[in-house]
């Protein structure tokens, strides 16, 4: 490759790539795997493994290392997705998305779609992040990208009213959205219960 960086892709698509030349790009800092087809014809790895890219939709890398195009990192979200997890930790706190107030406070801040949204104001830029991870899970869903990704099922049940997961109006187990049907979770009590109705 030109830039001796390393791509990673699945072992069904080695085969495809073996025959060309496999080239990167790098567009602000980020670099991205491509095959040259013709002189003004480039096609990116990652769409070689996506397939066709559905209208208003754009690559996302979940781990955020662009070279790495194995199907399990890759889909098609939308721009603003994308965009909230391109964001990097930078200057003096080590955290996304926090900033210092002028107070000294910390607060942590989510965009999407244009419109930005705060926590409140914390003491330290940690509690900030805490907020902040939460506030992008809300908005994010599954694809938020995480200041403490390790918390993330102790996020869930402090999220227990969010669309994630759910109480059980019969059993009052907490699980996730999907086992969910008519307002009950899909254990054995509640299918007895849905059964009686």
């Amino acid at each position: 490759m030109n830039s001796g960086k390393d791509v990673i892709v699945d072992d069904n698509i080695a085969p495809i790539l073996k025959g060309s030349e496999l080239l990167t790009k790098t567009s602000h800092d980020v670099h991205y795997a491509f095959i040259q087809i013709t002189t003004n014809t480039l096609v990116y790895v990652h769409h070689l493994v996506l397939g066709p890219r559905p209208e208003g939709k754009v690559a996302h890398h979940h781990n955020g290392n662009t070279l790495d195009n194995r199907r399990v990192n890759l889909s098609y979200v939308d721009r603003s997705v994308n965009n909230h997890n391109r964001v990097k930790p930078g200057g003096i706190i080590p955290y996304f998305g926090v900033s210092r107030r002028k107070s000294g406070r910390y607060r942590g801040t989510v965009s999407k779609d244009g419109v930005r949204k705060w926590t409140p104001s914390y003491e330290t830029a940690e509690q900030a992040a805490w907020a902040r991870d939460l506030l992008a899970l809300k908005i994010y869903e599954h694809h938020a990208k995480l200041n403490f990704p390790e918390n993330f099922y102790k996020y869930m049940r402090m999220l227990d009213h969010s669309l994630y997961i759910k109480r059980c109006s019969s059993c009052r187990v907490i699980r996730p959205s999907s086992d969910f049907n008519k307002g009950h979770c899909r254990c054995k009590l509640c299918r007895i219960t849905l059964k009686a109705k």
